[in-house]
């Protein structure tokens, strides 16, 4: 019996020999030719890569080789999985563009050497994760930006203060300076090109620095390989992405998502549907903490994609089904400072007038400009970049709008337009009494500076909304030939009466905020609005 326990065992032990398979020439993984035996290896197999191969596919292993003076690079079409140990006595190297990487994922395997090729662009700075440990800026500085503040050289490399708020750039002289994995930085490249980041792949989970209690804190990606964000996510289940029920508890509640610079503003990545769902490696992003807490990137986020990064986001499109029906506005607005940033209004029927947390977004605010909203109820003291209402309201919303205005003009056009073809939408300026119908964007030019709301407001309709005479207090406008909308203040209590142009009362309606007026014919009207504010009287004509 012991004998043929022995023999099953050597047995085993030649048919895990045999399972290796080495690369007979330089060459692509996928390639029989590569390897010999004419066999392409798989999740069973012990590879030794001793010539230079490269992984431009989705690959695996039992267990990773790599000989002296052999390469293996992961392109950035590349996904390699090592389901046990790595030994690297070469190079392995994970290469990235503008919007999409390489992935390489190796839970099991203990520490080794890895390069990463990251592209930083020359034109802005970019937000980075460090995907190794163990490197300082001098390891990274090729030929990175530098500048020259107050008789110091800087190098394009910085970290965000979150206690202060602020962005502090290295010294050139800080060359033995560590770069923290999970903690994220921007850099500037002096003509736009990869940088390469070499140091140990460190299995295991990460923790983050901790954030501060209604403070910005960025944080990068610590591995070669994707992560997954939202419950949207490829494989999503239990705690295996970032934005899990734990994290979301150290997210203050009206800024449920990740803010990760997309090369024109900053945007925001949630767990509602249509934004993006993977962090590229390289990626780094901006949480805005509830409390003093300490994040966690674990093994079990990493996936493989041939995905998009931030950089290279690309918009969703409108439902208009009975059951999911979504519709959205999105403006990228910009200054002449260089200010840019996004503006968001979604319609859903999962949403609310309220806060609807990981929907309702607030805003990052920085540069010389700022555009917001606030909700419709609550929250009065929170500038909002994404509001999201209810889908029934659609064809029947005013938005106020926020805006802060150095003299000047600001811009905004469309990032995104998925509102209903039946849906207009119009910009109501209560200082100029104009109602402006936009099509394409728009523009205001500021001739001293401006800051607060009460004057701009966004209105969405399926009917039409011409211009009518309008005080500070009251708007009416025109919804059709036959009706008109009175709006005042929200919260506030009106009574209105039309009369005829003989003084006979023909309408009488008390409401709150606003109301429709209809079934008038096209003659002159004068109505009266009572309030405690006072008394307002207008004349008017329906053609």
């Amino acid at each position: 019996m012991k004998n043929f326990i022995l023999f099953t065992v050597c047995l085993f032990l030649s048919f895990t020999a045999y399972s290796q398979i080495t690369s007979t020439q330089n060459g692509n993984w996928s390639a029989t030719t590569t390897w010999a035996g004419g066999s392409v290896p798989g999740a069973s197999d012990a590879v030794v890569i001793a010539h230079d191969v490269s992984c431009a596919s989705t690959q695996s292993a039992s267990t990773l080789t790599v000989n002296a003076s052999k390469t293996l690079t992961v392109s950035k079409d590349g996904q390699l999985t090592v389901a046990g140990a790595v030994s690297n006595s070469g190079t392995i190297l994970v290469v990235s563009d503008e919007n999409e990487s390489g992935s390489l994922i190796a839970t099991s395997a203990s520490t080794f050497t890895l390069s990463y090729d990251l592209y930083i662009p020359a034109t802005q700075w970019k937000l980075v994760g460090i995907p190794v440990s163990g490197v300082t800026i001098g390891d990274v500085d090729d030929n990175l930006a530098t500048n020259t503040v107050g008789g110091v050289s800087k190098v394009g490399i910085g970290y965000y203060d979150s206690e202060s708020g602020a962005w502090s750039v290295y010294a050139a002289s800080s060359t033995g300076t560590s770069l923290a994995q999970t903690k994220g930085y921007e850099m500037i490249h002096s003509s736009g090109d990869v940088i390469r980041f070499s140091g140990s792949l460190r299995t295991g989970s990460r923790s983050t620095i901790a954030t501060y209690t209604n403070k910005w804190t960025l944080l990068g990606n610590p591995y070669p390989s994707y992560l997954r964000l939202t419950d949207d996510a490829s494989g999503a289940s239990g705690s295996n992405y970032f934005l899990n029920s734990t994290h979301l508890g150290y997210l203050k509640n009206t800024h449920q998502a990740l803010y990760g610079w997309d090369g024109s503003a900053y945007d925001t990545y949630s767990n509602d549907a249509g934004t993006l769902d993977l962090l590229m490696p390289g990626d780094a992003f901006f949480v805005y903490g509830a409390s003093e807490e300490t994040f966690s990137f674990t093994e079990s986020m990493q996936v493989h994609s041939g995905g998009i990064g931030f950089r290279g986001s690309a918009a969703q499109g409108a439902t208009d089904d009975s059951e999911n029906r979504l519709a959205s506005i999105k403006f990228l607005m910009s200054d002449e400072f260089g200010t840019n940033k996004y503006l968001t209004v979604k319609f859903g029927d999962q949403y609310s007038l309220g806060l609807d947390p990981g929907a309702d977004l607030g805003a990052f605010a920085y540069g010389e400009s700022h555009i917001y909203t606030q909700l419709a109820e609550g929250y009065e003291n929170t500038d909002f970049t994404v509001q999201s209402l209810p889908y029934e309201k659609l064809d029947d919303m005013i938005v106020s709008l926020g805006i802060e205005s150095p003299i000047g003009i600001m811009k905004l056009n469309y990032k995104e337009n998925l509102l209903p073809d039946y849906i207009d939408m119009y910009l109501e300026d209560t200082n100029e009494n104009t109602f402006k119908k936009i099509n394409d964007g728009f523009e205001i030019n500021f001739d001293e500076a401006y800051e607060g709301l009460g004057r701009f407001y966004l209105h969405f309709t399926d009917e039409i909304i011409p211009e009518l005479p309008t005080d500070d207090n009251l708007r009416i406008y025109k919804v059709s030939d036959s009706d008109v909308m009175v709006m005042g203040a929200i919260g506030k209590n009106y009574s209105a009466k039309v009369y005829d142009y003989s003084g006979r009362l023909i309408k009488e309606v008390n409401f709150n905020h606003k109301t429709k007026i209809n079934d008038l014919d096209s003659k002159m009207k004068i109505i009266r609005i009572e309030s405690k504010e006072g008394l307002t009287i207008k004349k008017f004509k329906l053609n």
